[in-house]
């Protein structure tokens, strides 16, 4: 019965995991999406969030000053962590 027990709880923190996953990247999406809409219309911003991932919380910053480079290196850094966490959560 304990081994049944804790199957079903690795089952049930493994799908807790996946659906944080999933959620985190719909999120990071939708911030790079935001993003690219300022970076249309405004020339300084700044955008400051907060992720909850598989492996745990993911604080994600976008500052435009002038300088395109820095959203890319910060969609870069979101895209590497999107990967990791996927791999993390699927092994």
């Amino acid at each position: 019965e304990k081994a049944a027990d804790e199957m079903v709880r690795l089952a049930v923190e493994k799908k807790k995991a996946e659906y944080r996953n999933s959620a985190a990247q719909d999120e990071m999406q939708n911030l790079i999406r935001n993003a690219n809409l300022l970076d249309q219309k405004v020339s300084d911003y700044k955008i400051n969030s907060t992720f909850e991932t598989a492996s745990g919380t993911t604080n994600v910053e976008i500052q435009k000053s002038g300088a395109r480079t820095v959203l890319i290196a910060v969609a870069v850094g979101v895209a590497v962590v999107i990967i990791l966490i996927a791999y993390l959560v699927l092994r």
